[in-house]
């Protein structure tokens, strides 16, 4: 008889996730409201930037997933790509990597159960891995906490492109899922948000083109 104690049988019938695999980058925000250079961010009670009231559950809206230019930053929320083509549930975050992007779209997609996911991804290269079983480090190439070299391999980052792509097909087999690649939407962002960095609203508008032409 198998030791119920044993590792190898707690992983098989046993594992449960710990939440804070489910939680957004920003769970630090629920219920917030920040303003920075004159651009509102508001954070729904699950840590995305939604106006405070909007409800995730069961609404059947799009799902818009990303990164800091899909969160939006230094633009106001309606000037967000996927504000311009519909009403979304955003689920950007900023720092996301396609890691990030796969484990947000496995726990919301069963509660929103959209009809639509538009993904724009994350620059290539950036990793989440979770370093302890309650927190992750988000790696992002010349970012403030170093690169391991097991990730920084050309061919490396190709295939975690690819597996991570596949993976999130794989999620959205039964419903529209459109993807943009960063480096697809770099080549007609012309301008820059507030903070200087980021896309600013015209951008956003080309990339929103893109959806629409996908």
């Amino acid at each position: 008889m198998q030791d119920i104690h044993s590792r190898a049988w707690l992983r098989t019938n046993a594992w449960r996730y710990p939440p804070a695999v489910w939680e957004s980058i920003h769970s630090d925000r629920c219920n917030f409201v920040l303003n920075v250079d004159n651009v509102e961010y508001e954070y729904n009670n699950y840590g995305y930037r939604n106006p405070q009231s909007q409800e995730f559950y069961y609404t059947h809206r799009p799902i818009a997933v990303g990164c800091s230019i899909t969160f939006g930053q230094g633009v106001a929320l309606e000037h967000t790509w996927h504000h311009l083509i519909e009403h979304h549930c955003n689920l950007g975050q900023c720092g996301a990597s396609l890691e990030t992007v796969y484990r947000t779209l496995k726990h919301w997609m069963p509660k929103i159960k959209p009809s639509t996911v538009r993904l724009l991804t994350p620059p290539m290269g950036r990793r989440e891995v979770f370093e302890t079983d309650w927190s992750a480090v988000q790696y992002i190439p010349q970012g403030v906490i170093d690169m391991p070299n097991i990730f920084t391999a050309e061919t490396e980052i190709q295939l975690n492109q690819d597996r991570m792509l596949s993976a999130i097909r794989w999620l959205c087999r039964d419903i529209t899922l459109d993807v943009i690649t960063w480096e697809q939407a770099a080549e007609v962002c012309t301008d820059r948000g507030v903070d200087g960095l980021h896309p600013g609203p015209q951008s956003h508008r080309a990339i929103a083109d893109l959806f629409r032409n996908a």
